[in-house]
């Protein structure tokens, strides 16, 4: 879960209602940042413009304290200016009545000094929606999803990569003046996909200046997927086009993305600069299973809106980000990169025990730090992900994750090893095959694409 990060811009004489909305702001369980608080704010000695620089560019939100003096400050201005390039929502709250600052006479503006109860409720429930969009956590469910990625529904229980999430979503809001499309990178295994989903998507998702649409995967035709999520928003925007309606708008020319894009964020309420993203999740899908008819017709629909209203964040294994740039159809795109790097041992620790606060399980004394020191690093994240979900298995809240049902389990480096023994096992018994012919069935679900890379292969259940 991810809890919005809140910038206080304000002018000295204002120094007391900053505290204010500081204080109230922390006690609904935010993170504001105050230049002078003694927390977290900037410590003596330490350089305050760069602070100040390196706090603009990690928040959520600016929250402007207008006053006279907020509106003659040219620091304040400067604040406000680098929040605004960045795409940072900025709050107005209004102290002095009936002062409006230039940079910000185009936003609904709150009236602390009218009725600060009201102004604070006004804040707080904005604030509560940039946090995560996450909803709320249904009892009972298991928190650890295990082998599968984290998704948007299970982004209440998604920790341990908020500075990422927020770093990603600087970098878009940043680059929504000129588009483009940022590349999130990393070998396999390493969370990507949940990044996407369960801390981008919700993170901007939650900002009027984003319309987000659902993640799809290219599969062998990227098309008919696009067309598909694209139906969904639609439904959001009051337009309620069919799948089919808006796949013949996209199949019109290689505008034709550009233009439905156009026609949702017409509908739908928010700024003029709103703009419509895309998240591709499993992107190395255009090279292992993608038809290169459908890769070509898929990423020229994508450049020409990239051009546009457009901005694209796509998932991306590190051994295919060159074939990516060296697409044709993408040719003159400006693709960023974003390198995923491992989960350290502290993140790590908060993968264990956040998710299952959330839940409501507790951990015997000592699991946690026996999870983190076999798990090693973050590169073995899937075996912890897979212990994990098999130790809450079937836990009610208020469970306890035993420390000797792990070792049963046979920690993390053995627990998925013997959960594959029994698999194997059962699947010999139901199916009459030897263990050598099951297991040469599995190997139809990888392929080896022409530069000797692995990749998955789909398989149709009721096929040969």
């Amino acid at each position: 879960m991810i809890v919005a990060r809140i910038f206080i811009s304000y002018a000295t004489p204002d120094r007391a209602v900053a505290d204010e909305v500081s204080e109230w702001l922390r006690a609904a369980g935010h993170e504001p940042f105050l230049d002078r608080d003694l927390r977290d704010g900037i410590s003596v000695g330490e350089n305050w413009k760069q602070r100040l620089y390196r706090e603009l560019r990690e928040v959520d939100a600016v929250i402007g304290v207008v006053t006279s003096s907020f509106v003659t400050s040219n620091w304040c201005s400067v604040e406000l200016g680098i929040a605004d390039a960045r795409g940072c929502r900025l709050m107005p709250l209004r102290a002095e009545g009936g002062v409006v600052h230039p940079l910000m006479q185009h936003l609904q503006y709150v009236d602390y000094d009218a009725d600060p109860q009201q102004a604070r409720d006004q804040v707080l429930q904005t604030v509560r929606r940039l946090d995560d969009n996450s909803g709320t956590w249904r009892e009972g469910d298991n928190p650890f999803p295990g082998l599968e990625p984290f998704t948007a529904a299970l982004s209440a229980v998604f920790f341990g990569r908020a500075a990422e999430a927020r770093e990603i979503g600087s970098r878009l809001r940043t680059m929504g003046s000129t588009g483009g499309m940022l590349a999130i990178v990393g070998p396999s295994g390493c969370g990507k996909s949940s990044l996407l989903n369960a801390a981008v998507a919700p993170l901007l998702g939650s900002d009027p200046a984003w319309l987000i649409v659902p993640t799809l995967v290219p599969g062998t035709d990227p098309l008919p997927e696009l067309a598909r999520t694209l139906a969904i928003t639609t439904v959001r925007v009051e337009l309620g086009w069919s799948a089919s309606d808006v796949r013949g708008r996209l199949e019109a020319g290689t505008d034709g993305l550009r233009r439905v894009a156009d026609d949702l964020l017409a509908a739908g309420p928010g700024t003029p600069q709103r703009r419509l993203l895309i998240l591709l999740d499993q992107a190395e899908e255009l090279f292992t299973r993608t038809t290169p008819a459908g890769r070509q017709q898929f990423v020229e629909l994508l450049r020409d809106a990239i051009a546009g209203p457009v901005q694209v964040v796509a998932a991306i294994r590190s051994e295919f980000l060159d074939d990516l740039r060296a697409l044709p159809g993408l040719a003159g795109t400006r693709i960023e990169t974003y390198v995923l790097a491992p989960l350290d041992r502290e993140m790590l620790r908060d993968v264990i025990k956040q998710p299952a606060k959330v839940a409501r399980l507790r951990l015997d004394d000592g699991l946690a730090a026996a999870l983190v020191a076999d798990t090693g690093s973050g590169e073995a994240l899937p075996l912890l992900a897979f212990t994990l979900h098999q130790l809450a298995d079937g836990l009610p809240a208020g469970g306890i994750l035993s420390l000797s049902r792990y070792h049963d389990l046979g920690g993390v480096q053995g627990a998925l090893a013997r959960h594959a023994d029994t698999t194997l096992a059962d699947a010999v018994r139901a199916s009459g095959l030897s263990e050598r012919d099951v297991l040469a069935g599995l190997t139809r679900l990888v392929t080896i694409d022409e530069t000797g890379r692995r990749a998955r292969r789909r398989i149709r259940l009721d096929g040969p």
